[in-house]
C-alpha cells in the first residue's frame, strides 16, 4: 500500500521552487533595454545571462548581466561558446557572482523559453527566468520573474511549467539619486509638452509669414521682370539670388531657434539644480524628523528606541566641519573646477590655431 501510494503521488520539485523573490539592479534592466535596441534585424527578442547571488532568504539578487547571441526557427541555437567566454571573463572581475539564471525579453512566455531556461539550468540548481516587456505591449514596464516547477511521478518527470514569483528593484544611493534625476527630467519634459501646441501655433504664423514674405518676393521679382530695361538680364539674377540665399538663411536661423528651444526643453538638469534639488530635500527630511523629535520631547507621542538609535548613528556619521573649514574647502573645489575649465578651453583654442596653421599653404 506505502509503495503504491509513493508511485502514484504527483507532486512538485523543490529544487526550482526554493527560490522566493528576485532583487533586480537598476543597470540590469537598463541592459536589457540596451541590449534590445541594438538586437539583430529580424529577432523579435533577445536573451542573456544574469549573474548575482543568493540571499539566505532564498532571494536571488541580480546584479549584472551580459547578452546571449541566438537563434530561433525551424532549429532554436544558442552560441555557447560565447557564453562560456564571457562567463570565465565575469568571474576574473566578480568571482561572488555566478549564473542565477537569464533574461528575456517580451509579454509572454513560449516553448523555446523552456529550452533556454533548461540550458542556462546547467549552470544553477535554480535558474530564474527575468521577463521584460520592452516593446510596451502591455503598456507597462514591469519586470516579470518565473521559476520552473516539475511535476512527476516518482522519478518520472512528467512536465515543467512557469511559475511568477515577486520583483522588487534593489536601488542603491548613487542609483536612486541618477533616477531621481531622470523621473524629475521627466515631469519636466512632460510639463513642456504642453506648451508645444502654442509652439506650433507660432509656427504656423511663421509659416504663414514666410508664404505672405514668398508672395512678396514673387510680386517683386514678377514686376523687376516686366520694368526690366533689355540687356540687363544679369541684375534680375543676381536680384532673384539673394532673395533665395536670404530665404535659405532665414530658414536655417528658424530651425536654429527652434533647436534652442527643444534644447532648454529637454536637457538634463545641472550640476547646481541637482544640488539644490537635493538640499531642498534634505531640508524637507530635516523638518520631518525635527517634527518627530519635538512631538517625542514633548509627551504628544511615545519614543521609539530604534528610531532614535538610527538617528544617533546617522547624526555621527555626519563630520563636523567649521565654517570656515567648510567655505575653504567649497572655495577649493571652486577653483579647482574652474582651473579644469580653463584649461580645457585654452586646449580647444591651441587645437583651433594648429588646424588653422595646418590649413594655410605656405
Amino acid at each position: 500500500g506505502d509503495d503504491m501510494e509513493e508511485s502514484t503521488n504527483i507532486f512538485l520539485s523543490g529544487g526550482a521552487f526554493s527560490v522566493r523573490g528576485v532583487k533586480v539592479a537598476p543597470v540590469v534592466l537598463l541592459s536589457v533595454l540596451d541590449h534590445f535596441m541594438r538586437r539583430p534585424e529580424g529577432n523579435v527578442r533577445v536573451i542573456g545571462a544574469l549573474l548575482g547571488t543568493i540571499a539566505n532568504d532564498s532571494t536571488v539578487e541580480v546584479k549584472s548581466s551580459f547578452p546571449v547571441s541566438h537563434s530561433e526557427g525551424e532549429n532554436v541555437a544558442l552560441d555557447t561558446d560565447y557564453f562560456h567566454t564571457m562567463l570565465e571573463l565575469h568571474a576574473k572581475v566578480h568571482p561572488s557572482e555566478t549564473v542565477v539564471g537569464w533574461y528575456g525579453t517580451g509579454s509572454a512566455t513560449d516553448d523555446n523559453s523552456v529550452l533556454f531556461h533548461e540550458f542556462f539550468g546547467r549552470s544553477c540548481p535554480s535558474p530564474v527566468h527575468l521577463l521584460i516587456d520592452a516593446q510596451l505591449d502591455s503598456d507597462a514596464f514591469n519586470p516579470r520573474a518565473f521559476v520552473t516547477t516539475a511535476y512527476s511521478i516518482g522519478e518520472l518527470e512528467l512536465s515543467s511549467e512557469f511559475r511568477e514569483i515577486p520583483v522588487t528593484l534593489q536601488l542603491s544611493a548613487s542609483e536612486k539619486f541618477g533616477l531621481d534625476a531622470l523621473s524629475q527630467n521627466r515631469k519636466k519634459q512632460s510639463l513642456a509638452m504642453d506648451d508645444d501646441d502654442d509652439d506650433d501655433d507660432d509656427d504656423d504664423d511663421d509659416n504663414g509669414d514666410d508664404d505672405d514674405q514668398g508672395a512678396d518676393a514673387n510680386e517683386i521679382s514678377v514686376a523687376g521682370r516686366a520694368q526690366r530695361p533689355m540687356g540687363r538680364s544679369g541684375a534680375g539674377t543676381r536680384g532673384v539670388l539673394a532673395g533665395t540665399q536670404n530665404a535659405a538663411k532665414f530658414a536655417e536661423m528658424k530651425m536654429e531657434r527652434k533647436l534652442t528651444r527643444l534644447r532648454a526643453k529637454y536637457a538634463m538638469p545641472s550640476e547646481v539644480e541637482n544640488l539644490e534639488r537635493s538640499l531642498a530635500k534634505l531640508r524637507e527630511l530635516l523638518d520631518i524628523v525635527g517634527d518627530e523629535v519635538a512631538a517625542v520631547v514633548n509627551g504628544e507621542r511615545e519614543g521609539d528606541r530604534r528610531l532614535g538609535r538610527f538617528l544617533a548613528e546617522t547624526l555621527a556619521m555626519v563630520p563636523r566641519i567649521g565654517l570656515d573649514d567648510f567655505d575653504k574647502m567649497i572655495g577649493d573645489a571652486l577653483r579647482d573646477h574652474l582651473m579644469v575649465l580653463y584649461c580645457a578651453k585654452l586646449t580647444q583654442v591651441q587645437l583651433a590655431m594648429t588646424e588653422k596653421l595646418l590649413a594655410v599653404e605656405l
